[in-house]
């Protein structure tokens, strides 16, 4: 049965967003005025293998991610996950092999290859269409679906209220599913002096997001590498045990060995 949120789970919650923006605000002294653009992109190509492969992990480990893995185990089985698991190959070879070629190339992203490898003004439309449908269509999407899965997540655990902005610059705190207009006029409020108001998803959105963006924008990729390793170190303590938990609740594998 679900139980509402208490102090000492919101102090966690609290804590998680607090130390997530500490490390990166500490990784933005790495990025002083003046620095370059391999510095702030590339971590001056600095970047340990360990760090940079755990982040990379991380990403790939998003909101979505544990839904779309346990939806896929639960309705076909273990060997759905070859879906992704096919892609170990190109991955050893891109780790092992490409990288190395990548970094004697100096270029930063994948796009400024196309103009290595080619040339004259095709090579820098193949860029631009390039940059544009990565940047504008594929990362919306792979965006579009992470957010989703959030606002899922946090429609269920988060207890968040809705905010209620009213034009006299105040606010007030209400009950998320209330019919807003049924309580302004049960509180004696003005239905007209309500600015606009903010549902538990939104503002569980706008909280991510804006505190990704601070550390994103003033740390560059020191700042997302070190959160990522932070964020990725939760996750799979999180998962871990959860899934013990479970394991025991469902009775155990000695309980599942004896009904198949």
């Amino acid at each position: 049965m679900y139980e509402p949120l208490k102090f000492a789970d919101w102090l966690i919650i609290g804590a998680y967003f607090v130390i997530t923006t500490a490390i990166g605000l500490y990784f933005s002294k790495k990025i002083k005025h003046g620095a370059t653009l391999t510095e702030y992109f590339v971590a001056g190509r600095k970047m340990t293998w360990w760090l940079a492969g755990t982040s990379i992990v991380a990403t790939s480990f998003a909101a979505d991610t544990p839904l779309v893995i346990s939806g896929w185990i639960r309705t076909l089985g273990l060997q759905r996950n070859w879906f992704w698991w096919g892609g170990i190959m190109g991955m050893m070879l891109c780790a092992f092999f490409y990288a190395r070629l990548w970094r004697r190339a100096r270029i930063i992203t994948d796009v400024e290859f196309v103009e290595l490898r080619y040339k004259g003004a095709p090579a820098a439309i193949l860029r631009g269409f390039h940059a544009s449908y990565r940047a504008l269509i594929q990362n919306t999407l792979v965006l579009s679906w992470v957010t989703l899965a959030a606002t899922k997540i946090m429609e269920i655990v988060l207890d968040l209220p809705t905010i209620v902005f009213l034009k006299n610059f105040t606010f007030r705190l209400v009950q998320t599913g209330t019919d807003i207009t049924l309580w302004a006029t049960q509180n004696g409020i003005d239905v007209h002096s309500i600015f606009f108001s903010l549902d538990e998803k939104m503002f569980g959105i706008i909280l991510c997001v804006s505190t990704t963006l601070l550390y994103c924008i003033f740390s560059g990729l020191w700042g997302v590498v070190a959160t990522d390793f932070f964020q990725f170190l939760c996750a799979m303590t999180g998962c871990i045990i959860l899934a013990v938990i479970v394991l025991i609740e469902a009775g155990g594998p000695a309980k599942w060995s004896r009904v198949q």
